[in-house]
């Protein structure tokens, strides 16, 4: 036997044992899965296949076809294209076919809104992509996988007072509708919990000199916007005015909802702001807080810059261990690429799926057996953990807070 296929042989090994995690009634029905017993039963899957967003696309179908092939469920792919009318005339053209039991997807905003009215109409289960909290409220048979940027900022706010008894906080965020609702939700959730936050600075998406950003954290400059006065002094050219020569670092943490390619960037502007967490710089040291959006190639060029970052996210791979570990390898010896977080979402939610419908017979109550399993079924064990859905499709997840290490590499903190 080859090097290779022995090591196919452990990788899938690994994976079926993984794979017997405790679970639900519904959820241990995943060990029939090879018996066919949901064939004949199809789950379309409508996300833009071309345009900007056609590789996000390609990666959900990847996923979504290994969670099929788990319980011999059939995929029908439709392509949305990012756009909201060809979202509808998906949706439509699935859901005439009884066959189709759920649809996953779409991704972005104004498509997923479209395809989740379409849906509604049709009581069709729609699991959609998008992280908008507004998509789920459309209808009862509207269900989110993914959490929103506030959602999230609000478990890293409540982590960040009751678990690591922080107290006072900046927020530097990214001037944009992800940055904006997570700014705002940590403000609220954190204030709520009793801490205070001292400083708030925004940039903007093109900004890669963040070193006025910190100013206003550190108190040396105030943001006025171009041309504004205060008293006889005008702000700069781009609406900065300086006040004060030295920093004050009144705050313990500093959260950034951003994504790794900008947050990588802005730690390398720290130790000149007088802030530093990690290894190998000067200044007061602050705990820095982020979202799952941190997780990404870039950190691993920070160094000792990230180093004691803590951030929420849902799935890392191989760093957690158990199933999330094994479905790293299987996913990675099955499509050459290392696994994500829409990665394992997307898996979970195929599994999910097969599961509750392990013992639906096919008489056309599929869909209606669907809805009520998934707002019924509580702490549904997969690779991203624990899931369970809301009263209004919102994912209910618990904390999962992870911390970096020197180098970038990730580890479970609780």
């Amino acid at each position: 036997m080859t090097k290779q296929a022995t090591y196919a042989l452990v990788v899938v090994a690994l994976w079926l044992c993984a794979s017997m995690w405790p679970a639900s009634a519904a959820a241990q029905a995943a060990s029939q899965s090879e018996s066919g017993a949901l064939a004949g039963l199809k789950i379309g899957v409508v996300v833009p296949l071309s345009g900007e967003f056609a590789p996000m696309g390609r990666q959900v179908v990847e996923a979504a076809r290994l969670g099929a092939e788990r319980f011999g469920l059939e995929l029908v792919v439709r392509d949305s294209q990012g756009q909201p009318e060809d979202a509808v005339r998906a949706v439509s053209e699935l859901g005439a076919d009884p066959s189709i039991v759920a649809i996953l997807g779409p991704i972005g905003r104004r498509e997923s809104q479209a395809a989740a009215s379409v849906a509604h109409r049709l009581a069709l289960p729609l699991l959609t992509l998008s992280s908008v909290e507004q998509v789920n409220l459309i209808g009862p048979t509207i269900f989110r996988l993914r959490l929103s940027p506030g959602e999230q900022a609000r478990t890293i706010a409540q982590a960040a007072s009751e678990r690591l008894k922080l107290s006072r906080a900046a927020v530097m965020f990214v001037d944009n509708e992800y940055g904006n609702a997570a700014a705002l939700a940590f403000v609220q959730e954190f204030t709520t919990r009793g801490g205070t936050v001292v400083a708030v600075a925004a940039y903007d998406e093109s900004t890669t000199n963040f070193a006025r950003a910190l100013d206003v954290l550190t108190g040396k400059s105030v943001f006025l916007g171009r041309s504004q006065m205060l008293g006889k002094r005008r702000a700069d050219a781009n609406g900065y005015l300086s006040i004060r020569r030295e920093a004050v670092i009144d705050f313990d943490a500093i959260f950034i909802p951003d994504f790794h390619q900008r947050v990588a960037r802005i730690l390398s502007f720290l130790p000149e702001a007088g802030l530093q967490t990690g290894d190998g710089g000067e200044g007061v040291g602050v705990q820095l807080l982020g979202l799952a959006g941190w997780q990404g190639k870039s950190m691993e060029l920070t160094g000792g810059l990230a180093a004691g970052a803590i951030y929420t996210d849902v799935f890392v791979g191989a760093e957690e261990g158990g199933s999330a570990e094994a479905f790293g390898r299987y996913f990675e010896g099955r499509t050459g690429r290392a696994a994500v977080d829409l990665d394992a979402e997307v898996y979970d939610a195929l599994t999910m799926v097969g599961a509750l419908l392990s013992d639906t017979a096919h008489d056309g109550t599929a869909r209606a057996r669907l809805v009520a399993r998934l707002g019924s079924e509580r702490n549904w064990k997969g690779v991203c953990g624990a899931l369970s859905f809301g009263s209004r499709g919102e994912p209910l997840r618990p904390v999962r807070l992870f911390r970096f290490d020197v180098g970038g590499t990730v580890v479970p903190l609780f």
